[in-house]
């Protein structure tokens, strides 16, 4: 694309762009330029100007516009930089997200380090943002290199004065992590975290490390060590600060006491190089002044896009801003802020003065005096040929006729290319010479742009997806910063957890103990049971226990002896026989239903998938694999997609109809809500727009007229795609040919729907999409009634959601509207009572009287509320005050606040649901859970509301699942009656006896006696060796049982020595008790693998016994008399061997390896 951009430029532009780059003139105002005919024109400054910077009205735009640059100019020498405005509001009493820091940081430091050709894009909020001073920064930023003289204490020191977070291990960007003579940190300067392992005080090997498997995976000379933060908290800073903070209270009086307390406390925190939350507040006080990026960037040509919105903007954010401090000083609930002193010098449009500076206006400028200074650009947009992909070739062949250069920037070059070709004969070509003087032709790109524009004088077109298919392109994830961690597991262990042991019941988890007796170390797992008894449970033992899932309250902590476990364990086994039945004939009736077997990927569905605007995660890839895999298989699918709210099962699902689709048949997707079904109607129109695929939606959005025309075409299978309501269940409904059912949201579909649903999916493929799915649907997936897929890889640059609950407070909500609006934003007030609608209203507009508010509930016009969302989407609405019915399907970027009045009436799927509304953008989001404190709290509403306080992570929604499961309880999977199974031995265990009466019935069927199967034999291995992982090695104790859990699962020597590998590789040199442990589980492997049940060491002997079945040869027997003489006793199914002075792991070994010769 970037050999087009002379081209495809405006001439006068550029010429006004050399008089500004000259000197000529101190500022032009341009008018006409908008969308991709603007970041076109932006791009060509950079054959004119060598540093320039673009500043948009809002985040959105800028990032919208950074992207489409980052395209065009792609393969072109100049640095590409985008600096994010702080996602903490402001004024806010929490942090920036250290993801957002981060970013601004590697930007700065860009910007001072290199000389060449810099284009920036950012945004006004941006330029507002206190930011750690240009000398600073240079001085703090860190270049290490191997063989560099450092100490771990040293670097250690270093990373926490720049901001780093010392955890257990580096998931994402400003995390670090120490383990003896290892520091692994995730510096903003990489994608990639850097594992730096010393010899001594000598850097030996520097490494990248893969986040999520915490592998080494490359090894490098150098790396760059960055700051996360904008303030660097050392001693000399810290009591500059502290001093200047006193000075500056001299100048002000503060009436309130607990003001005077907090700030008290600041300074305590500030002086003990201590961080706290709200600190950047005082940055201004670090440094002596309030640095900003126009400090960075004074000999920069600064771009200004639409001025006006910019001086609306400035506006807004400075009385909202203002509004917000005076309230909070006048309140005592808000330090006086230094760096506010200087925003009102910060004006806009005054700050346009500082630079050469271009204004850039997408309609026609306002009067002004530079009115000589004004290029006018006429440019026209392209009619859309959308619904007219039959006349893409005779309206290009006859422009390339009238002697128009056609340039089509596409996603979908080679759909593009056979509907010309086919049509027309018409081939793409580039000609040698691209300028004015050059002959007609038309080219194809492969990229997306936002619309394209027509000059009419110079002959020129530019057509984009917009034009030709209908869409536009989306904003992604720009820069690899992880703003949170996925949840690893819904099983993690830490003390005072509740944990079912097999033999003993259930207990409190009290931690790993290092216990040594006789001389010999070990770590062992404390259990505390009922009057204070303590069970320790050796590693190897692991496969015993599980941590309990199921309602914490109405367990009972067992005696260790006592009868009532083993008889709560015979009883739920008698009761898992029925549901095992029930599950086995379910198994059998699926095995035999004949299903329609797809074909392979086509080349169409590589085109349309590679049209997808954003990365995919390694999960969302892994599940559209195992749903293609289904599909081409003979049997009927059905899968259940359990991903969190925004991580991309959409996309999975779009795949699926278009892989059923282009086969021939029909696809179905049901949704709860209108306002779902109109999101994924636009959604899939929009992504099967360049192929014949005819898409409709039949819900009361669709008048009478139209559902009967919506119908007709189901029946005679015109339409081979609809997206529907429940109004898809009516009996009037009939395919002609359904492939494929998606349902959306399952947990909000009542019974007798449900049994619609069964009935509809008969035989056909069924895909099953939910964040947070209902404890039925989560069991049947568990048990293997259902496959499941999981995505918990969160999206580039999504940050966890802030989350409050608290009692109402009129003051706290509106505090929590202002600071949304003051940065832009937009804010769901979510009330689920219609009736009480208008009054929140009145009241909303008395606390918050400058803000657009409409209301939206599922009674209203299905036009009126369609034209209310739309204006919401729009950004014509500032607070949308609603009932839950916004809760499934918007996708609304700058709603990044939501309030929830009367939380404790709704479900905890129902709150999560609405807690994902916001955060789908890279700003950081809030989530205000407000219950009503006249009203006392059951003991259930209590546990939901601490449940979506405490589940703040990334993809924490099968957590959340799994929570709603031990409150609500599971029951019987396969009727209504809430029993007590689960509450008797937790979740795990159920699922267990479940399997196990599985096997027994399939068993008995096979003809064979139904007796309890033998769980297969495991060696235990009870040498007088300390093995073990002990703390210095690897602290992290959650980290510790997870090795030891895959210590014990290793079946072979490949595995043992591959997680020996990665410990060393994450840890360092393994010391002496780590090597025996090592050494304890290869011998388990392989006396495993010989039917050896146990190795037990005594005082004088080792005895290796035997399982029953086991059959000893003579020519090993003769070896090991061989080797050991005199010193081997041989007994049925047992070898004794006296040691004298030998080591026992040594003897245990050559035992071993003697037997292995066989």
């Amino acid at each position: 694309m970037r050999e087009y951009i002379p081209l495809l430029s405006s001439k006068k532009f550029q010429i006004a762009t050399q008089a500004l780059k000259e000197g000529k003139v101190k500022s032009i105002l341009t008018e006409g330029l908008s969308g991709s005919d603007l970041s076109i024109n932006l791009a060509n400054i950079s054959s004119i100007e060598d540093k320039y910077a673009i500043v948009c009205p809002d985040e959105q735009t800028a990032l919208r516009l950074f992207q489409e640059l980052d395209s065009v100019l792609e393969d072109a020498p100049i640095n590409r930089l985008f600096f994010p405005a702080s996602d903490a509001p402001p004024l806010d009493k929490t942090s920036p997200s250290t993801s957002s820091i981060s970013w601004q940081i590697s930007t700065l430091y860009q910007i001072l380090v290199n000389p060449g050709a810099t284009v920036l894009v950012t945004s006004l909020q941006a330029l507002y943002d206190c930011i750690v001073p240009p000398d600073i920064l240079q001085n703090q930023a860190m270049i290490i290199s191997r063989g560099d003289l450092l100490s771990v204490p040293k670097l250690k020191q270093k990373l926490v004065e720049l901001g780093y977070k010392i955890e257990a291990q580096v998931e994402k960007v400003g995390d670090a992590a120490l383990r003896g003579g290892i520091i692994d940190f995730f510096s903003p300067s990489s994608d990639l975290p850097y594992r730096i392992e010393f010899d001594v005080d000598v850097i030996d090997t520097i490494r990248q490390v893969d986040p999520e498997t915490q592998l080494s995976v490359k090894q490098v000379e150098s790396c760059l060590l960055l700051p996360v933060s904008h303030i660097f908290l050392d001693e000399q800073i810290s009591q500059e600060a502290v001093s200047r903070i006193d000075m500056f209270m001299l100048t002000v009086s503060l009436q309130s006491s607990e003001m005077r307390e907090t700030l008290k406390k600041d300074k305590d925190h500030i002086s003990n190089l201590v961080r706290f939350t709200g600190m950047e507040h005082y940055t201004p006080f670090f440094y002596g002044k309030a640095t900003r990026l126009l400090d960075y960037i004074k000999d920069y040509m600064a771009v200004w896009v639409d001025p006006d919105r910019i001086s609306d903007a400035y506006e807004r954010f400075r009385r909202d801003t203002m509004d917000i401090y005076v309230n909070g000083i006048k309140k005592g609930e808000l330090l006086p802020q230094k760096e506010l002193d200087d925003i009102e010098r910060l004006e806009f449009p005054h700050i346009t003065r500082h630079n050469p500076s271009m204004l850039i206006y997408s309609m026609k400028a306002p009067d002004s005096p530079l009115k000589n200074k004004v290029v006018t650009i006429q440019h026209s947009q392209p009619d859309p040929m959308v619904g007219k992909l039959q006349d893409v070739a005779s309206f290009i062949s006859g422009k390339v006729q009238g002697g128009y250069k056609i340039v089509i920037a596409t996603k979908q070059p080679g759909r593009v290319r056979e509907l010309i070709e086919l049509q027309d004969g018409l081939v793409p070509s580039k000609p040698e010479k691209l300028d004015e003087e050059s002959a007609p032709f038309f080219d194809i790109v492969n990229m997306s742009l936002e619309r394209g524009f027509e000059d009419r004088r110079r002959k020129v077109l530019l057509l984009t997806d917009n034009e030709l298919f209908g869409w536009r392109r989306r904003i992604g994830a720009t820069k690899r910063y992880r703003g949170g961690s996925p949840i690893k597991s819904v099983d993690e262990l830490h003390p005072g957890d509740l944990l079912v042991h097999l033999t003993f019941g259930i207990g409190i988890y009290r931690g790993l103990k290092t216990v040594t007796a006789a001389g010999i170390t070990k770590e062992y797992l404390q259990v505390e049971y009922a009057k204070g008894d303590k069970l320790y449970i050796p590693p190897e033992r692991l496969p015993l226990i599980h941590k309990y899932l199921g309602n914490p309250e109405t367990v009972t902590i067992n005696k260790l002896g006592g009868r009532e476990w083993p008889e709560a364990l015979a009883r739920v086994a008698r009761g898992t026989k029925d549901i095992a039945a029930e599950l086995i004939r379910l198994y059998a009736r699926r095995e035999m239903s004949k299903g329609y077997s797809f074909e392979e990927d086509t080349i169409w569905q590589q085109e349309m998938e590679s049209a997808f605007p954003y990365e995919e995660t390694t999960d969302q890839l892994k599940a559209i694999m195992e749903v293609k895999r289904d599909l081409e298989r003979s049997k009927p699918m059905d899968r259940l997609v359990c991903g969190d709210v925004g991580y991309g099962k959409t996309e999975v699902a779009i795949r699926a109809a278009f892989k059923v689709i282009v086969a021939g048949k029909q696809v179905a997707i049901l949704v709860p809500t209108t306002i779902l079904a109109l999101q994924h109607y636009n959604t899939f129109k929009e992504r099967f727009a360049p192929f014949p695929i005819k898409v409709e939606q039949l819900s009361r959005f669709k008048g009478k007229t139209s559902q009967k025309k919506v119908v007709e075409g189901i029946t005679d299978g015109s339409i081979e795609m609809v997206i529907g309501t429940h109004r898809l269940l009516q009996s009037d409904i009939k395919f002609k040919d359904l492939g494929l059912l998606i349902i959306d949201e399952e947990q909000r579909f009542g019974v007798e729907d449900k049994e619609k649903i069964k009935r509809l999916k008969e035989n056909i493929d069924v895909l099953t999409l939910t964040a947070t799915p209902i404890p039925r649907t989560l069991e049947m997936a568990l048990t293997g009634v259902r496959e499941i897929s999981q995505i918990n890889s969160s999206p580039e640059g999504r940050k966890p959601v802030k989350t409050y609950v608290q009692a109402y407070s009129e003051t706290a909500a509106k505090e929590a509207i202002e600071i949304e609006l003051a940065r832009g934003g937009q804010v769901y007030y979510v009330n689920n009572r219609i009736q009480g609608l208008g009054s929140i209203m009145w009241k909303l507009k008395k606390i918050v009287p400058n803000a657009r508010i409409a209301i939206a509930h599922g009674q209203m016009d299905s036009d009126e509320l369609e034209d209310i969302m739309l204006s919401f989407y729009k950004g014509e609405i500032d607070v949308l005050l609603c009932t839950t019915i916004i809760e499934s399907g918007l996708d609304i970027p700058t709603a990044n606040t939501i309030i929830v009045e009367n939380a404790q009436n709704l479900g905890l799927a129902q709150m999560y649901q609405l807690r994902g509304r916001v955060g789908r953008s890279e700003k950081r989001a809030y989530a205000y859970f407000f219950y009503n404190s006249e009203e006392a709290l059951t003991e259930t509403a209590r546990m939901r509301l601490e449940a979506i306080r405490d589940f703040v992570d990334l993809g924490a929604g099968l957590k959340i699942a799994m929570r709603d499961l031990e409150i609500r309880g599971a029951g019987n999977m396969l009727g209504a009656e809430q029993s007590g199974h689960i509450a008797a031995v937790g979740y795990d265990l159920y699922l267990r006896l479940l399997e196990d009466a599985k096997k027994q019935l399939q068993k008995s069927h096979d003809g064979k006696p139904m007796r309890p199967e033998a769980p297969p034999q495991e060696c235990n291995v009870d040498l007088r060796v300390s093995g073990f992982i002990p703390e210095h090695y690897v602290p992290d104790e959650a980290l510790r049982i997870d090795c030891y859990q895959r210590l014990v699962s290793a079946e072979t020597i490949d595995q043992v020595k591959s997680i020996e590998h990665e410990l060393q590789d994450r840890f360092g040199r393994p010391p002496p008790e780590v090597e025996s442990l090592y050494e304890l589980v290869k011998i388990r492997v392989l006396a495993q693998s010989m039917g050896i049940n146990s190795i037990v060491e005594d005082n004088l002997t080792l005895n290796f016994h035997f399982g029953p079945n086991v059959k000893l040869r003579e020519d090993f027997l003769d070896r090991l008399v061989a080797r050991f003489g005199e010193r081997t006793t041989v007994r049925p199914n047992m070898i004794r061997i006296r040691k004298q002075r030998d080591n026992p792991v040594k003897l245990a070994r050559e035992f071993i390896e003697l037997a292995c010769e066989d």
